[in-house]
């Protein structure tokens, strides 16, 4: 009666647990190390520095003005006119797109001004502006 116990083989059984935590640590190392920062502009600028920035939705657009007053989209330099033109029809097709404004740090307040307005025209209404992470104890007054 016992014979027949003992003879029947038991079939293996595959622990999962350290499978699902090697597959966690696979994702938490593609998460933290997968989100590289890339310049979409092509040109050194010194962004403003803030303490307390924010991380922005993927889907936006980037405008950037650089030291001498310059305005560049899509790797283009443009002025205020075409920079409107440019960027009515990204607009029209998704009226909720951030748009977000990377201005060096020495762009006169009156050129911003005046770049936001090109933006506006062409129907931008969720506006940004771009800022490096400053450190905690530093703050902005650097």
């Amino acid at each position: 009666m016992f014979e027949n116990h003992r003879k029947k083989k038991r079939l293996g059984h595959v622990i999962i647990t350290p499978l699902i935590d090697v597959m966690f640590y696979l994702v938490a190392f593609l998460l933290v190390f997968g989100t590289f920062r890339t310049e979409t502009t092509g040109m050194p600028m010194e962004l403003p520095r803030a303490a307390t920035p924010s991380d922005l939705a993927r889907e936006h657009i980037i405008v950037a003005i650089d030291s001498s007053g310059r305005i560049y989209h899509d790797e283009r330099v443009m002025v205020d006119g075409e920079l409107t033109a440019a960027l009515l029809p990204k607009l029209r097709a998704n009226p909720d797109r951030l748009v977000i404004i990377k201005a060096d740090k020495s762009v006169t307040y009156e050129r911003l001004i005046q770049a936001i307005d090109a933006i506006r025209m062409a129907g931008g209404a969720h506006l940004a502006l771009a800022v490096e992470r400053a450190s905690q104890s530093g703050g902005a007054g650097r």
